[in-house]
């Protein structure tokens, strides 16, 4: 029998659903504590005339017109504490695998295809942590596989990409760098980051291995109304991208700040400026958020305006835990533009009828920065999406996502198709 998206987002709802009634304890021996690490993801995902038609993606790879896929997989580990110093002094570490697979159509990127099934190492870390020490509230130092990011992602959010032979594309599970040490320091309201992380890229869909190291530090202050103010630089060491190599990175925000007296606006900005001896580029956005907090169901307003010059490097951004952010748009943000030479606006409302579930819906128009050779529009494409969320406690999220693009002059001339794609994603996740 066919799997079909109805077919996994039934069955998961009730399957994973269940899963959260069960009880996952931490075993404790002495000081020693060890707890399981387990994690599961479905995700069921039609889209027509991915591409807009084509019957190449938006980088030239070979894609199916229409796309009807599965994805899903399970996580599993166990991490440790164990205090070395009471209250003062603990070391703690994860080690965990993921097994992923994809059965069905390609993606619009065209990366995914075959039927992949893969399982590899996700987490592998330890972690030292001294409190209350030299007047600091806390000195941390890790190494090893794991996940790191700053701030909403927008710079360094994903360690690895699901690609290729990883399957699991669109769910996107491993995020953990190949190798990440970790240096973190908090006083008051201030926070520093220093980092070396190594990745890799493996992607059979086209033949292509790169190497990347970034090395860099970051400071942020945090304010009491919940938005921080940070800078962060970075120097980015690459093993093929002669754009990427030497690439001298400078970031500067501020994230949710709220003027006083007018708690229910908050702005957000930020400025990169990217720098090496084949390129200069840079990027910035600017926004605001409105929650009528008084309303029924506390509606949100959100208005964002993103620009990325033509060779500016988008480098491991990820989702930063809100739609838009910063996988701009499901349909354009998952498969063609990402995060380089576009212009993006974003509109975006939000309901919250309750504390675990929100509704809404956003909307995008994205234009090219500068027109690619050939292209005499600059308009891409406009898009719109539907979500919804519910997450009923706090081991289970289970949400679906509508989505329609309709292309600009600028894809249909790029692309050679204009006709309007459409979208469903669903998803569950379980974890503990």
């Amino acid at each position: 029998m066919r799997i079909t998206v109805k077919t996994v987002v039934v069955g998961s709802v009730f399957g994973l659903y269940s899963l959260s009634l069960l009880a996952m304890e931490p075993a404790k021996f002495g000081g020693l504590t060890f707890l399981p690490v387990l994690e599961f993801g479905v995700a069921g995902i039609y889209q027509k005339n991915q591409a807009f038609g084509s019957k190449s993606s938006f980088y030239g790879y070979p894609i199916d017109k229409d796309g009807d896929r599965v994805e899903g997989y399970a996580k599993y580990g166990m991490g440790f504490s164990f205090p070395l110093v009471e209250d003062k002094i603990v070391l703690s570490g994860k080690f965990s695998a993921i097994s992923a697979l994809t059965r069905g159509n390609s993606d619009g990127l065209g990366y995914t295809y075959d039927n992949p099934t893969d399982t590899d190492w996700e987490d592998g870390y330890l972690d030292l942590t001294y409190f209350n020490l030299l007047g600091f509230d806390s000195i941390g130092v890790s190494y090893g596989r794991q996940n790191f990011s700053v701030s909403n992602g927008f710079l360094i959010s994903e360690g690895h990409v699901d690609q290729g032979h990883e399957a699991g594309y669109w769910l996107g599970a491993r995020k953990a760098f190949d190798t990440a040490f970790i240096v973190r320091v908090n006083r008051g309201s201030w926070h520093f980051d220093g980092f070396s992380l190594k990745t890799k890229a493996d992607v059979d869909a086209v033949q292509y291995k790169e190497r990347i190291e970034i090395n860099g530090g970051n400071a942020q202050y945090d304010l009491a109304s919940g938005g921080h103010l940070g800078f962060m630089h970075l120097d980015v060491t690459d093993d093929q991208l002669k754009t990427r190599d030497g690439l001298a990175v400078s970031d500067v925000r501020m994230i949710n700040i709220s003027l006083p007296g007018v708690e229910q606006l908050k702005t957000s900005a930020e400025y990169v400026w990217q720098e090496n001896s084949n390129i200069k580029s840079h990027s910035w956005y600017a926004g605001a958020t409105y929650t009528f907090f008084s309303a029924p169901w506390a509606p949100d307003l959100t208005y964002r305006y993103s620009a990325f010059s033509k060779n500016y490097d988008s480098l491991l951004y990820g989702y930063g835990g809100d739609l838009g952010t910063w996988v701009q748009g499901e349909i354009v943000g998952n498969s063609m533009l990402f995060n380089t030479n576009q212009r993006t606006s974003m509109i975006k409302f939000g309901l919250h009828p309750s504390e675990a579930l929100t509704a809404g819906i956003a909307y995008y128009d994205f234009s090219f920065y500068e027109k690619p050779e050939g292209v005499s529009h600059s308009e891409f494409a406009k898009e719109t999406n539907l979500f919804i969320d519910w997450v009923p406690n706090n081991n289970v999220a289970i949400g679906a996502v509508m989505g329609m693009g309709k292309p600009g002059e600028g894809a249909k001339e790029y692309l050679g198709s204009n006709s309007t794609s459409y979208l469903l994603e669903t998803y569950v996740v379980y974890s503990f």
